[in-house]
């Protein structure tokens, strides 16, 4: 099998396969596929890590810790929003989760991407959320920016333990999120 089919169906490798895989072409050379990364430059090693530990999918995000306690994957819930039907995952965290530190950390994300280039808001509404956070990793003039966000989100994580239920009776007493 093929390294891209590996990724490609993994389920903890979302990131990497929707933001960086996606940006090589389908059967790329060993140049193309070894080259160096802009996010692999960013000179702070606590945005580097938090960078390539989202890629890797061993972010500090409930659906990776709580896998190691056996927990399954829908009761992986958001430790802020508290809804059942919400896993707290990679994407839900950046682009959606709506904890007010988070929500700061990528309103000051979006509005320091701009600054630097106005132009960008009409890529953020063409793209997907990855395929974008993808563009902005591999970008020298908003890597670092895009990686302040990642690591400050991540701390955020760091400081607050994920929301473990003990019983079905807790998980089902859980509202569903609004529509």
């Amino acid at each position: 099998m093929h390294a891209r089919d590996h990724v490609t169906n993994a389920t903890k490798l979302t990131a990497w396969r929707e933001a960086a895989l996606a940006l090589l072409p389908p059967c790329p050379s060993s140049a193309a596929l070894f080259k160096m990364r802009e996010y692999l430059r960013i000179p702070n090693a606590r945005m580097r890590k938090d960078v390539a530990r989202l890629l890797a999918g061993i972010s500090p995000c409930a659906v990776e810790l709580l896998r190691h306690h056996q927990v399954p994957r829908d009761r992986r819930i958001c430790r802020f929003c508290l809804y059942r039907d919400v896993i707290e995952d990679e994407h839900h965290i950046l682009f959606a989760c709506p904890e007010p530190t988070i929500q700061h950390a990528r309103d000051e994300f979006y509005m320091a991407i701009m600054s630097k280039d106005p132009g960008i808001v009409y890529l953020r509404r063409r793209c997907g959320d990855w395929s974008f956070f993808g563009t902005m990793l591999n970008d020298s003039t908003m890597v670092h920016t895009t990686a302040a966000f990642v690591s400050t989100v991540f701390e955020h994580l760091r400081r607050t333990e994920p929301r473990l239920l003990a019983t079905e009776e807790e998980f089902m007493a859980l509202p569903l999120q609004p529509h």
